[in-house]
C-alpha cells in the first residue's frame, strides 16, 4: 500500500506541512484500512518521512526502510547537489526557489530514463514495478 505525499501525484497540497506531518498522514491511512502495525518505506525525499513515522509512531511502526535518503539541505559544508545527475537535480533546485518555480518545473519536465542504470530498470520491471510508476 502506498500514498502520495501532499502535493505529489494526485494528492492535495498541504501548505506549511513538515516532514513530521507524514506520521499523522500515514496513521490516518492505516486507520482507514484497519491496519494496526506496519512497516514504512521511503525513497529519496520520502526517506525522511519514513523515519519520521518510525520516530513518531513507535507503537505502530515495526520497521523503516530508507532508500537513497537525502542529507539535510542546509548541512554545514555540504554541496547538496554534488554527484546528482543534472536531470535528478533539476526538481530539487526548482523546489529550493519556491513553490511557483517547482510547479513550473513539474509542468514542463519529462521523465529522464538516463537517471536509472540497466540494473535499476530490471529491478523496477519486477516486484518493485509500482515504484517506477511513482518515479515516472
Amino acid at each position: 500500500m502506498s500514498y502520495d505525499r501532499p502535493g505529489y501525484g494526485g494528492s492535495t497540497p498541504h501548505p506549511g506541512r513538515d516532514v513530521a506531518s507524514a506520521a499523522a498522514d500515514v496513521a490516518s491511512v492505516a486507520d482507514a484500512l484497519g491496519i494496526e502495525r506496519f512497516a514504512v518505506m521511503g525513497h529519496s525525499g520520502g526517506a525522511a518521512h519514513a523515519l519520521a513515522c518510525a520516530a513518531l509512531l513507535p507503537e505502530r511502526v515495526l520497521a523503516a526502510v530508507c532508500g537513497s535518503g537525502l542529507a539535510p539541505y542546509h548541512a554545514e559544508g555540504l554541496d547538496w547537489f554534488a554527484g546528482m545527475a543534472a536531470a535528478g537535480a533539476a526538481e530539487p533546485r526548482a523546489a529550493a526557489k519556491g513553490r511557483a518555480a517547482l510547479e513550473d518545473h513539474l509542468a514542463s519536465a519529462e521523465f529522464d530514463p538516463e537517471l536509472f542504470t540497466p540494473a535499476d530498470h530490471a529491478a523496477l520491471a519486477g516486484v518493485w514495478s509500482c515504484l517506477l510508476t511513482v518515479v515516472e
